[in-house]
């Protein structure tokens, strides 16, 4: 039993207190706009790229009732609809976690690449680095989300509170995505390979013959979920090996869902914290940690 009161004095970023968190052991926080988002429920957020509503959903047995996840493996949901406020080129935007500091527990190198190559199975084209002093593991958007679809101007949109899964409809990106001659549309795997491969060919400088794009007229519906990563425990299984703490091999920084624009700056589309009361602990630790290192440099001087 997680002692909340204990954790106040050592909130960081102007995050509220574990025990404020209606009696949960994690909380979702809207970075970019320094605000809590309820968990199960969706809720408005604007950024100065975007504009619509974000739902994150986690299987916790403080949240019996939650329905979505009866006869489902998955721990957690995420999804995101809405607009982007001007036309920007799919392949400009970046999904994923990024870090300031080199992990606490690095993996061992053999590890890491066997992770590597067992997330790219289902991840094509993602990018990741645990073994460097600012970590990531991130993707091009087109290719991160299970689901994906496009509401053009004039459609409605599904309702992102709703239990079953959506099917992808990526019609309206036209190229590739076309629906063929019996109306049947591209199924997610195919999506995924399709902008992985134009990615790769963006970067390295190549002509895309058809280029996807954004339209702020468009609708946006953007669904991931896992039945990997807990966060109730705060713990990721790795290939069904061996399952990690996810507190202990950062120094005090969360899981994050961000998304950002290279066509921006790098601008922050959106960027949602997953954070535990677990951090805390590791917090203190970190900073008990940093005050013995300047205790023995000033002996040492």
């Amino acid at each position: 039993m997680y002692r909340y009161d204990d954790l106040e004095a050592d909130v960081p970023q102007g995050l509220p207190p574990p025990s404020l968190w209606n009696g949960l052991p994690l909380c979702v926080w809207d970075r970019v706009n320094g605000k809590v988002c309820p968990i199960g429920k969706p809720t408005d957020f604007e950024t100065p790229v975007f504009k619509g509503k974000v739902l994150f959903r986690v299987k916790s047995p403080q949240v019996p009732t939650e329905p979505y996840f009866e006869g489902r493996k998955r721990k957690y949901q995420f999804s995101i609809q809405g607009q982007f406020k001007e036309k920007i080129n799919v392949l400009d935007l970046t999904f994923g976690a990024e870090y300031d500091r080199p992990m606490r527990t690095k993996p061992p190198t053999i590890f890491h690449s066997m992770l590597k190559s067992f997330l790219s199975r289902t991840n094509p084209g993602l990018e990741i680095d645990l073994l460097s002093d600012k970590p990531y593991i991130r993707q091009n958007i087109g290719s991160a989300f299970q689901q994906l679809l496009v509401h053009e101007k004039g459609e409605e949109p599904p309702d992102i509170a709703m239990i079953g899964d959506f099917e992808d409809r990526t019609q309206a990106f036209g190229g590739k995505f076309d629906a063929n001659e019996n109306g049947s549309v591209v199924p997610s795997s195919m999506r995924k390979q399709i902008f992985a491969t134009c990615k790769c060919d963006y970067d390295a400088g190549k002509q895309v013959k058809h280029e996807y794009v954004f339209e702020p007229t468009n609708t946006y519906t953007f669904v991931l979920y896992a039945d990997s990563t807990d966060f109730f425990t705060y713990t990721e299984n790795c290939m069904g090996l061996i399952t990690i703490d996810l507190a202990s091999v950062t120094h005090a920084e969360p899981y994050q869902f961000a998304c950002q624009s290279k066509a921006h700056n790098m601008q922050r589309v959106f960027d949602f914290q997953i954070w535990h009361t677990k951090f805390f602990e590791a917090y203190k630790d970190n900073k008990d940690d940093e005050e013995e290192e300047e205790e023995e440099e000033e002996l040492e001087a």
